[in-house]
């Protein structure tokens, strides 16, 4: 049987299911949507949810790398509704996990780019967090932003130009790119409606390092963004084993 919204309830009762409605407004954006985030931080979330039905927090995941691996990922969840299981072990208890309802993967298309930055910049989101790995912050040897790596370059490139990256169908290929460009369309949204920047990446100190490098890079291509992000986004360091 395939899984899919419409077939939960035909699952085995020793499976345990969403019990929440996944269609309101996700309030989580997740950059990285691998099996580290499935596994903990949106069970978590997925196991608060079941606690607290009539008021869920949803995830609106975004994919940013353009390769096989991330394209298959995406394919599959979007073929199961973006329903996944997952099993504890030694138990074998078995859960659906319900949490991610929405979920671009932005070289797909102009559609998904949009929707990724839109989804950044929506007054409802609260959180936007990653799990994009250490590579994902396009540093170099010393820890600061290499702009040797082409895409980051390339994203820099964009956010300097006055008219910005939008248009003619050129996207942004970096976490920093879009978070700069999504930050800078809330500003204009909604600039009194704060949001968390929550890193789940195994770096020491990581909120206070997304904090840094995310500063440096506003700081070279929209430094009218600066004060805002002082402001308005929170960076709070995490745990991660």
């Amino acid at each position: 049987m395939k899984l899919s919204a419409s077939t939960l309830k035909a699952l085995p009762r020793r499976i345990s299911v969403p019990e929440y409605k996944r269609t309101g407004a996700p309030r989580i954006v997740h950059f990285g949507v691998g099996n580290f985030c499935r596994a903990h931080l949106f069970q978590n979330t997925h196991r608060c949810n079941q606690t607290q039905a009539d008021d869920p927090w949803l995830v609106h995941g975004i994919g940013i790398l353009d390769n096989d691996c991330e394209m298959h990922a995406w394919e599959k969840l979007k073929s199961s509704d973006f329903l996944y299981g997952l099993m504890l072990l030694p138990s074998k208890d078995t859960e659906i996990i319900g949490t991610l309802a929405e979920y671009d993967w932005i070289p797909h298309s102009a559609a998904a780019y949009q929707n990724a930055l839109k989804a950044i910049s929506a007054p409802h989101t609260q959180i936007i967090s990653l799990t994009i790995t250490e590579k994902g912050y396009c540093t170099d040897i010393e820890g600061q932003l290499d702009f040797t790596i082409p895409d980051l370059k390339h994203d820099a490139e964009l956010l300097s130009r006055p008219d910005g990256p939008l248009g003619g169908g050129v996207r942004l290929k970096t976490s920093l790119g879009m978070l700069t460009m999504g930050l800078h369309n809330r500003q204009s949204h909604a600039p009194s409606d704060p949001v968390t920047l929550l890193s789940c990446d195994n770096l020491p100190s990581n909120g206070a390092e997304l904090k840094r490098l995310l500063l440096d890079f506003i700081s070279q291509t929209k430094p009218q963004l600066l004060d805002y992000v002082e402001h308005q986004v929170s960076f709070p360091n995490s745990m991660v084993d």
